[in-house]
């Protein structure tokens, strides 16, 4: 039985600490060999052109290592669902102000693998291998709400998340400043989406390992010929493995980042029986708060067996 986990903590991706790792190592060498080109003309020839350069060698090894880690972790497809406390049908209230406790956020998660009407759910028979990851989150006034949806989405940019934010904000201004209600969003519909749709929040781990697997190509590619050119060629190079190093240091910085204590709750499914498995296990995980947390917003991806894997490892779950 599943049971819901408080806080959300962000960790590596198997394969990201060997990457950092192997691009100090070829920072390191190539480094030594570049403070030297100037000296020895004809051997930086050599090296800048790729020819006999065992740092180049280094360079072309460590592409494909990075390429996967960013098809496994990004370009992995899902279902997923939002909903929260302005989800016309789910939240309760009136005016601008709207409430759900999470008992009735679980069973709005859980009723939308029924609704016949949207053809986007999910629909995996009771023989299928599937997984679910569930990030919800809920406190007991609006104000606590807003901080912790804020701080949801500064960690994942998910854009539910930010819809919610925006919502209770504009709720406390309507009681300073008298406006207008906000138009209610839609009611809960699935969509397809990928890792990288779903949590954008987390692009700069993409951006650093899309980026530094251009470096990574453009150094292991064959450089300048012409002498003349060697000096400008020399710097190119270093530049590039700083840049390098500094866009993994980025991305290992986020993904030390996390939201501890109450308030986020995370919850992990897998296992064999389709939709109707998913459905059960939401409404009978243990340890969910309960009415208590009388304004709660979450998001579920669902996708077949080892669909999630990636995006599971880095939230540690």
């Amino acid at each position: 039985m599943a049971s819901w986990q408080p806080g959300l903590q962000l960790s590596p991706p198997s394969g990201f600490d060997a990457l950092a790792d192997g691009v100090g190592s070829l920072a390191a060498a190539a480094g030594t060999v570049l403070d030297a080109t100037g000296a020895a003309l004809d051997a930086a020839k050599l090296f800048l052109t790729g020819v006999a350069a065992p740092q180049a060698a280094a360079a072309s090894a460590l592409v494909a290592g990075a390429q996967d880690l960013v098809n496994d972790l990004f370009g992995t497809g899902a279902f997923t669902i939002a909903v929260h406390p302005w989800t016309p049908g789910v939240g309760r209230g009136e005016g601008a102000w709207r409430h759900l406790d999470f008992p009735r956020l679980v069973q709005a998660l859980a009723e939308s693998f029924d609704d016949a009407s949207d053809r986007a759910r999910p629909q995996f028979s009771g023989a299928a291998d599937v997984e679910m990851i569930v990030v919800a989150a809920g406190a007991a006034s609006p104000t606590a709400f807003a901080g912790l949806l804020e701080a949801l989405e500064a960690l994942l940019g998910t854009r539910e998340f930010a819809l919610a934010a925006r919502r209770v904000r504009q709720a406390l201004a309507l009681e300073r400043e008298q406006y207008a209600a906000p138009v209610g969003s839609r009611p809960p519909d699935w969509r397809s989406v990928t890792v990288r749709e779903a949590f954008p929040g987390l692009a700069p781990v993409e951006a650093a390992l899309q980026e530094n697997l251009a470096l990574l190509e453009g150094y292991a590619a064959a450089g300048e010929t012409a002498v003349d050119a060697a000096a400008d060629l020399i710097a190119a190079k270093q530049a590039q493995l700083a840049t390098l190093q500094s866009r993994l240091d980025d991305a290992a910085a986020l993904l030390a980042g996390g939201i501890s204590g109450t308030g986020v709750y995370k919850l992990a499914v897998a296992g064999t029986g389709g939709t109707a498995l998913l459905r059960n296990e939401l409404l009978s995980a243990t340890d969910a708060p309960g009415p208590e947390l009388s304004f709660c917003a979450g998001v579920a991806l669902v996708g077949g067996a080892g669909s999630l894997a990636a995006i599971r490892e880095v939230m540690a779950l």
